[in-house]
């Protein structure tokens, strides 16, 4: 069991189109996330996403499409970093038009994604993949709670902030 002198930091992005069939997955991460998080194990953000983030257009360059692309861009780099990937997961449209013509090329966010910092930056991103297997958001969170301090019953202990 590892333990931290400070928590990690995730980012939980959640997207709400999302088929209905994944959202029991979701409010389950979810509830876990802020199980750890109300032990002071782990510092949760959640983000809202919409189905597809379109650097062409007008809501890219808001706060919040801006924000969006340029956490896409981190975990590019941090995939790259790392040997791996977030295809399929992520799934990149190019050169797509919607029926009035416009440019609706861009970046389709995966039903759920977890980011995972500590004090170095950056540590995980799930889903991804190193060409082999997919760590799915659950394997991660699953790795997360392992590494989290524990009492002696095997619980997630509190902190001593509380």
């Amino acid at each position: 069991m590892t333990s931290r002198s400070r928590p990690i930091r995730i980012e939980l992005f959640v997207r709400s189109l999302a088929p209905n069939a994944t959202r029991p997955t979701q409010e389950s991460v979810f509830e876990r996330l802020q199980r750890l998080a109300a032990t002071g194990s782990i510092e949760l953000s959640v983000h809202v996403t919409g189905g597809r983030v379109c650097p062409n257009t007008a809501a890219a360059s808001t706060e919040t499409g801006q924000f969006l692309l340029d956490s896409i861009d981190a975990f590019e780099s941090w995939a790259d970093e790392h040997g791996r990937s977030l295809r399929p997961c992520f799934e990149y449209h190019e050169n797509a038009t919607a029926i009035d013509g416009s440019d609706c090329s861009g970046i389709e966010f995966p039903t759920m994604v977890l980011a995972e910092y500590d004090a170095a930056g950056l540590r995980f991103v799930a889903p991804s993949s190193d060409g082999t297997s997919t760590v799915t958001v659950r394997d991660r969170l699953e790795a997360i709670e392992r590494e989290a301090p524990t009492d002696d019953d095997g619980a997630v202990a509190a902190t001593a902030s509380e």
